[in-house]
């Protein structure tokens, strides 16, 4: 009986042991697995030519976290002894650091590079004959650039990613509204449309000569404002 008590014994605190080295190795592996992502992500971000400031704190851990399992390989309960507490607590504090810095990169890669779509030209246009594919490819390109910008911060992969599809995002929209396809006033002209009516004196010679040219003088109607 005597000896059941004891294997008792020793089979809870094994098990208590086993727990402990679950719980220091998460204290490692995770905040470990966020510097890794965040410092992938600026290094990405510096090679897209943003401005990275340095984070060698960061990037010296890694290796100290390397060092740490080597360590701990040779003998597990080095994650037990008394330096282990202040070692993951500084990889704590780290990778909450470099997640606050990817996170400003990332809010400057979205203003940056992200084109804003005027949405009240789009609705003028998107019932026009000749313009319904290329406003839908609009549409879904600025829909895919929208899941991104929805993340308070995005993997290096992701950042590849987005940058490419607001490349696209960008140079489809400036073929699509360029001067020499739309002038300034038609486009002041069709967002007044779509957002209630344009005045008359909205109505240039540049836009009767656009509408013209483009056979949508018949899309538009002139109408007395009730008021």
């Amino acid at each position: 009986m005597r000896e059941s008590v004891q294997q008792l014994g020793n089979l809870t605190q094994a098990q208590g042991k086993a727990e402990e080295f679950a719980l220091r190795g998460e204290q490692v592996d995770e905040p470990t697995r966020r510097i890794q992502n965040a410092v992938e992500f600026l290094v990405a971000a510096r090679s897209e030519h943003f401005d990275v400031p340095p984070i060698p704190a960061a990037v010296a851990l890694l290796k100290d976290v390397t060092k740490v399992r080597e360590s701990y390989l040779k003998d597990p309960n080095v994650i037990l002894g008394p330096g282990f507490v202040s070692f993951s607590s500084r990889l704590l504090e780290s990778a909450n650091a470099v997640e606050a810095i990817a996170r400003d990169v990332w809010a400057t890669v979205r203003a940056e590079r992200l084109t804003v779509i005027n949405q009240s030209l789009l609705v003028s246009l998107e019932s026009l004959p000749g313009y319904a594919s290329t406003i839908s490819e609009l549409r879904r390109l600025n829909s895919r650039a929208a899941t991104y910008i929805m993340r308070p911060r995005v993997s290096a992969s992701d950042l590849s990613e987005f940058l490419q599809i607001a490349e696209e995002l960008q140079a489809q929209w400036q073929v699509f509204c360029s001067p020499e396809r739309m002038p300034a006033d038609v486009i002041t002209f069709l967002q007044a449309c779509a957002e209630g009516g344009a005045g008359l004196a909205l109505l240039t010679t540049g836009v009767r000569e656009w509408l013209a040219n483009n056979s949508l003088e018949s899309q538009f109607r002139i109408r007395m404002n009730p008021s």
